[in-house]
Protein backbone atom coordinates (compact mmCIF):
# COMPACT_ATOMS: atom_id res chain seq x y z
CA UNK A 1 0.00 0.00 0.00
CA UNK A 2 3.02 2.25 0.65
CA UNK A 3 4.38 1.32 -2.57
CA UNK A 4 1.22 2.55 -4.17
CA UNK A 5 0.79 5.46 -2.53
CA UNK A 6 3.81 6.90 -3.07
CA UNK A 7 3.26 6.37 -6.98
CA UNK A 8 -0.42 8.15 -6.58
CA UNK A 9 2.17 11.34 -4.95
CA UNK A 10 4.57 11.09 -7.39
CA UNK A 11 2.53 10.99 -10.29
CA UNK A 12 0.52 13.78 -9.22
CA UNK A 13 3.70 15.90 -8.22
CA UNK A 14 4.46 15.34 -12.08
CA UNK A 15 1.59 16.47 -13.18
CA UNK A 16 1.67 19.61 -11.17
CA UNK A 17 5.08 20.12 -12.39
CA UNK A 18 4.00 19.66 -15.76
CA UNK A 19 1.20 21.89 -15.71
CA UNK A 20 3.57 24.63 -13.81
CA UNK A 21 5.85 25.04 -16.89
CA UNK A 22 3.19 24.82 -18.89
CA UNK A 23 3.24 27.53 -21.40
CA UNK A 24 0.26 30.20 -20.99
CA UNK A 25 -2.20 30.47 -23.68
CA UNK A 26 -1.05 33.32 -26.36
CA UNK A 27 -2.14 36.92 -25.85
CA UNK A 28 -4.47 38.11 -28.70
CA UNK A 29 -2.06 41.14 -28.83
CA UNK A 30 1.04 39.81 -29.88
CA UNK A 31 3.08 43.30 -30.88
CA UNK A 32 3.60 46.58 -28.52
CA UNK A 33 1.67 47.23 -25.77
CA UNK A 34 -0.57 50.49 -25.19
CA UNK A 35 2.38 52.45 -23.76
CA UNK A 36 4.68 51.93 -26.22
CA UNK A 37 2.44 52.76 -28.94
CA UNK A 38 1.27 56.27 -27.17
CA UNK A 39 5.04 57.04 -26.94
CA UNK A 40 5.55 56.55 -30.48
CA UNK A 41 3.01 58.30 -31.94
CA UNK A 42 3.81 61.34 -29.41
CA UNK A 43 7.50 61.41 -30.89
CA UNK A 44 6.46 61.84 -34.28
CA UNK A 45 3.65 64.30 -33.33
CA UNK A 46 6.61 66.35 -31.68
CA UNK A 47 8.21 65.92 -35.25
CA UNK A 48 5.43 66.93 -37.05
CA UNK A 49 5.17 70.45 -34.35
CA UNK A 50 8.83 70.38 -34.82
CA UNK A 51 8.08 71.64 -38.43
CA UNK A 52 6.12 74.53 -37.32
CA UNK A 53 8.98 75.36 -34.65
CA UNK A 54 6.80 73.96 -31.94
CA UNK A 55 8.16 72.08 -28.89
CA UNK A 56 7.15 69.02 -27.00
CA UNK A 57 6.54 71.61 -24.11
CA UNK A 58 4.04 73.40 -26.67
CA UNK A 59 2.75 70.66 -27.33
CA UNK A 60 1.98 68.19 -24.06
CA UNK A 61 2.85 70.95 -21.51
CA UNK A 62 5.42 70.72 -18.97
CA UNK A 63 4.92 68.80 -15.44
CA UNK A 64 0.86 68.90 -13.64
CA UNK A 65 1.05 72.49 -13.76
CA UNK A 66 1.11 73.78 -17.66
CA UNK A 67 -1.66 71.93 -20.18
CA UNK A 68 0.24 72.14 -23.91
CA UNK A 69 -1.90 71.85 -27.31
CA UNK A 70 -3.05 68.30 -26.44
CA UNK A 71 -3.58 66.08 -23.24
CA UNK A 72 -3.33 62.87 -22.37
CA UNK A 73 -5.75 61.03 -20.65
CA UNK A 74 -6.09 57.21 -18.58
CA UNK A 75 -9.23 56.09 -20.66
CA UNK A 76 -9.77 52.83 -18.07
CA UNK A 77 -11.07 55.36 -15.68
CA UNK A 78 -14.82 55.42 -15.44
CA UNK A 79 -16.47 56.91 -18.72
CA UNK A 80 -18.10 59.77 -16.49
CA UNK A 81 -14.78 60.55 -15.02
CA UNK A 82 -13.15 61.32 -18.47
CA UNK A 83 -12.86 64.46 -20.62
CA UNK A 84 -12.45 62.20 -23.50
CA UNK A 85 -16.22 61.57 -24.18
CA UNK A 86 -16.54 58.34 -25.30
CA UNK A 87 -19.56 55.61 -24.42
CA UNK A 88 -16.81 52.65 -23.44
CA UNK A 89 -16.74 50.83 -20.12
CA UNK A 90 -13.90 50.95 -18.12
CA UNK A 91 -14.06 46.86 -16.96
CA UNK A 92 -14.29 46.37 -21.05
CA UNK A 93 -10.40 47.80 -20.99
CA UNK A 94 -7.20 46.48 -20.19
CA UNK A 95 -5.63 49.14 -20.99
CA UNK A 96 -5.82 52.59 -22.46
CA UNK A 97 -4.41 56.36 -23.43
CA UNK A 98 -6.12 59.08 -25.08
CA UNK A 99 -4.65 62.05 -26.96
CA UNK A 100 -7.18 65.30 -27.79
CA UNK A 101 -6.72 68.46 -28.77
CA UNK A 102 -7.15 71.04 -25.71
CA UNK A 103 -8.44 73.75 -27.84
CA UNK A 104 -11.99 73.28 -29.54
CA UNK A 105 -10.68 74.73 -32.62
CA UNK A 106 -8.73 71.31 -33.20
CA UNK A 107 -10.43 68.06 -34.12
CA UNK A 108 -7.49 65.90 -33.21
CA UNK A 109 -8.22 63.05 -31.48
CA UNK A 110 -6.56 59.84 -30.55
CA UNK A 111 -7.49 56.97 -28.77
CA UNK A 112 -5.07 53.60 -28.32
CA UNK A 113 -6.97 50.74 -26.07
CA UNK A 114 -6.38 47.37 -25.53
CA UNK A 115 -9.68 45.69 -25.04
CA UNK A 116 -9.91 43.33 -21.68
CA UNK A 117 -10.80 40.26 -24.26
CA UNK A 118 -11.37 39.26 -27.82
CA UNK A 119 -15.25 39.41 -27.95
CA UNK A 120 -14.92 43.31 -26.87
CA UNK A 121 -12.92 44.66 -29.19
CA UNK A 122 -16.38 44.97 -31.96
CA UNK A 123 -17.94 46.11 -28.91
CA UNK A 124 -15.37 48.81 -28.10
CA UNK A 125 -14.71 49.56 -32.12
CA UNK A 126 -19.08 50.33 -32.39
CA UNK A 127 -18.60 53.05 -29.97
CA UNK A 128 -15.89 54.71 -31.18
CA UNK A 129 -17.81 54.89 -34.62
CA UNK A 130 -20.40 56.33 -33.06
CA UNK A 131 -17.93 59.38 -31.78
CA UNK A 132 -17.08 59.71 -35.30
CA UNK A 133 -20.28 59.61 -36.72
CA UNK A 134 -21.03 62.61 -34.12
CA UNK A 135 -17.25 64.33 -34.46
CA UNK A 136 -18.27 64.43 -38.51
CA UNK A 137 -21.61 66.16 -37.39
CA UNK A 138 -20.15 68.47 -35.24
CA UNK A 139 -16.65 69.35 -37.65
CA UNK A 140 -18.96 69.48 -40.50
CA UNK A 141 -21.09 72.71 -39.45
CA UNK A 142 -18.30 74.43 -37.36
CA UNK A 143 -14.74 74.15 -39.26
CA UNK A 144 -14.31 72.71 -42.52
CA UNK A 145 -10.69 72.50 -42.58
CA UNK A 146 -10.63 70.55 -39.21
CA UNK A 147 -13.97 68.37 -40.75
CA UNK A 148 -11.76 67.36 -43.34
CA UNK A 149 -9.51 65.70 -41.17
CA UNK A 150 -12.51 63.95 -38.97
CA UNK A 151 -13.19 62.30 -42.76
CA UNK A 152 -9.77 60.62 -42.68
CA UNK A 153 -10.27 59.05 -39.00
CA UNK A 154 -8.57 55.81 -38.86
CA UNK A 155 -10.33 53.20 -37.17
CA UNK A 156 -8.66 49.33 -37.20
CA UNK A 157 -7.37 47.12 -34.53
CA UNK A 158 -4.94 44.63 -34.23
CA UNK A 159 -5.50 41.47 -31.86
CA UNK A 160 -6.84 43.10 -28.55
CA UNK A 161 -5.48 46.52 -29.59
CA UNK A 162 -7.75 49.18 -31.36
CA UNK A 163 -6.63 52.51 -32.30
CA UNK A 164 -8.57 55.70 -33.73
CA UNK A 165 -6.73 58.64 -35.10
CA UNK A 166 -8.26 61.99 -36.14
CA UNK A 167 -5.09 63.70 -36.89
CA UNK A 168 -3.47 65.80 -39.44
CA UNK A 169 -0.99 63.21 -40.36
CA UNK A 170 -2.98 60.00 -39.44
CA UNK A 171 -1.34 57.97 -41.93
CA UNK A 172 2.14 58.20 -40.30
CA UNK A 173 1.12 57.24 -37.35
CA UNK A 174 -1.56 54.28 -38.73
CA UNK A 175 1.69 52.95 -40.41
CA UNK A 176 3.60 53.33 -36.35
CA UNK A 177 0.47 51.04 -35.21
CA UNK A 178 0.80 48.64 -38.07
CA UNK A 179 4.31 48.12 -37.44
CA UNK A 180 4.25 48.38 -33.70
CA UNK A 181 0.92 46.78 -32.86
CA UNK A 182 1.57 43.52 -36.06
Amino acid sequence: MKRFTSFILAACLAVLTLAACAPKAPSQTTGAGVDEIVAAFKARMVDDAKADNMTEEDLFGKGDEMMGAYFTEDMTVPADQRRIAVDVKSEDLAAGTGIQATFNVNAAQILVLEAASADKVETIKTALNTMLDQQKELWSQYLPDQYEIVKKTVLKSEGNLIVYITYVNADALEAIFDELAG
